[in-house]
């Protein structure tokens, strides 16, 4: 397969058909064949061709071809042309679900710089949000090999798409992943912790490593680009807040917390400053302290160590939420001081509340 898309040269035609679509797609193919086309052709759908259409598809793009309409003899002077032996047998149909997060135009050969300009424009004009879906997924299979493109293009759509279908949990939670795709630099298999907290060894608490625990982060220009954007409209924080509250979802939860984790670490003093004017922001990022997932429960303690810290309004906001008494609760069910990285964590999450807050060290005694 690598050798295969190595010999198209980055090139190939993108389908983007539904059921109506199946027999000028099967001729399409057969047309393609006969032509001798040599790019690779893929195929996107949302879920709505039935099982006897794909096998269609399939036998169209496999199967030999030994008689051509006479049409055909109009190319070629009267002489059949001989058809190429078909590749190596692809994936079924129904394996391939990753290319959704592909979109090309009917018919039309795209490359790269061509395709992340046009998933934006559609999600910008988009109608339809399953149409918007599929264009956040294109841009997020996009966000690690093409960050700078993505974010040049792309970054104002997603926040925009974000605003207008935030009850759409499907939409909302793409777009958070694509967000701190962006802004972490993808995803890694290492454990990226940092020597502030603790040398001890830490495990990711989900598919991301925790952006305030990353090994020689680095903030660059795009990353200071991503937060700017993010926080410029306090919408979009009093949003995020909102839908930590109202989601039950567990991912759309973790992202959203090392989202703010990502804002934190860029943009700190600025993002403070958003969370104490959305009022409910600190009770509901302390309410996430007694998550029944794990993960969101850990993620929320990092990102309150993050904004508690040396911010007096913020500490006394924590401190008045019952968090003493919760993250003691924590300690305990961890096995005390002898337990696990996450007592650290509770440990300095209470110095972090204490350090220079005269009301809430008299609060704690």
């Amino acid at each position: 397969m690598n050798q295969f898309k190595d010999a198209s040269n980055g090139k190939g035609i993108v389908l983007s058909i539904t059921e109506k679509h199946i027999d000028d797609t099967i001729n399409l193919i057969r047309l393609l064949r006969a032509l001798n086309n040599k790019l690779p052709i893929q195929i996107i759908y949302f879920n709505d061709i039935s099982q006897s259409s794909k096998t269609k598809i399939i036998k169209a793009a496999r199967e030999e071809i030994n008689n051509f309409p006479k049409s055909y003899e109009k190319v070629y002077h009267g002489k059949q042309p001989s058809v190429p032996p078909s590749p190596p047998p692809p994936p079924t149909l129904s394996s391939m679900e990753y290319i959704n997060n592909i979109l090309g135009l009917l018919n039309q050969v795209q490359l790269v710089e061509e395709a992340i300009p046009t998933l934006c424009n559609r999600l910008q004009h988009a109608t339809m949000s399953s149409d918007r879906r599929s264009a956040v997924l294109g841009l997020k299979s996009f966000s690690r090999q093409y960050r700078e493109t993505v974010v040049e293009h792309g970054l104002r759509p997603l926040i925009s798409t974000f605003r207008k279908d935030i009850d759409n949990p499907q939409i909302v939670k793409a777009i958070l992943e694509t967000l701190l795709i962006l802004f972490i630099r993808g995803e890694s298999d290492e454990d990226l912790t940092r020597g502030w907290i603790s040398q001890q060894s830490r495990l990711q608490n989900g598919k991301y490593p925790s952006p305030l625990l990353m090994e020689d982060i680095s903030l660059d220009q795009l990353s200071l680009w991503i937060a700017d954007a993010l926080i410029q409209d306090e919408e979009i924080l009093r949003l995020l807040i909102e839908n930590l509250s109202e989601t039950n979802d567990y991912h759309a939860k973790l992202y959203t917390i090392q989202l703010l984790e990502s804002l934190a670490s860029s943009r700190g003093s600025r993002t403070k400053d958003c969370l104490l004017n959305i009022p409910t922001s600190m009770s509901v990022l302390c309410l996430l302290l007694q998550d029944s997932n794990e993960p969101v429960r850990n993620e929320a303690i990092l990102l309150l160590m993050a904004v508690a810290n040396d911010n007096f309004n913020i500490q006394k906001l924590v401190a008045f939420e019952n968090t003493f008494e919760t993250l003691f609760d924590i300690i305990a069910e961890e096995g005390g001081i002898r337990g696990s990285i996450l007592v650290q964590d509770c440990l300095t999450l209470i110095t972090n509340l204490l350090q220079f807050n005269a009301s809430n060290q008299k609060f704690f005694l």
